[in-house]
C-alpha cells in the first residue's frame, strides 16, 4: 500500500467514525428519552446542534486541509 493510499484509507475511517453517530442517532433516542426524560423536541434540538457542528467542522477542516496540503496534491488532475 502506498502512502497516499494509506492516507486515503485513514481519512475514510476517521470520517466514518465522525459520521456514524449521526446516522445511528435514532438508536439512542429511546434510551435518552427514557433515561433523561427528554422530549422529542429536545432530542431533535440536540441532533440539530450536532449536525450543524459537524458541518462547521467539515468546512473548517477542508479549509485547513487546503492550506496544509502537500505540493503533490495536484497530481490527480488531468494534464492540459
Amino acid at each position: 500500500m502506498t502512502v497516499s493510499t494509506k492516507r486515503a484509507v485513514t481519512g475514510a475511517l476517521l470520517l466514518d467514525l465522525a459520521v456514524s453517530p449521526l446516522f445511528a442517532w435514532d438508536v439512542f433516542t429511546d434510551v435518552l428519552r427514557w433515561e433523561l426524560g427528554a422530549t422529542d423536541t429536545a432530542l431533535a434540538g440536540v441532533f440539530s446542534v450536532g449536525l450543524v457542528a459537524f458541518m462547521a467542522a467539515v468546512v473548517l477542516g477542508g479549509r485547513l486541509a487546503d492550506r496544509a496540503a502537500p505540493g503533490t496534491s495536484r497530481s490527480w488532475r488531468r494534464p492540459g
